[in-house]
């Protein structure tokens, strides 16, 4: 549950902030992948990387990523 509460709180903060930080080219990849760091580092957020669903999310992740990138112009 701590981990949906930290994903939820980042991507709600992201909500406020994302029109001044787009000035300075910072997208939400760029957030996210910082702020994952800063929680597992901290040890706010535990994962285990040998795990079936890190690898779905992984995966789950990139292809959002992927078609996302894929449809901007």
């Amino acid at each position: 549950m701590t981990t949906f509460a930290a994903l939820l709180a980042v991507v709600m903060a992201w909500g406020l902030m994302s029109r001044r930080l787009a000035r300075y080219s910072i997208t939400l990849p760029i957030v996210l992948v910082a702020m994952g760091a800063v929680l597992s580092a901290t040890q706010v957020v535990l994962v285990e990387l040998g795990s079936e669903a890190v690898r779905i999310l992984v995966e789950l992740a990139l292809s959002i990523l992927l078609f996302a990138d894929a449809t901007e112009r």
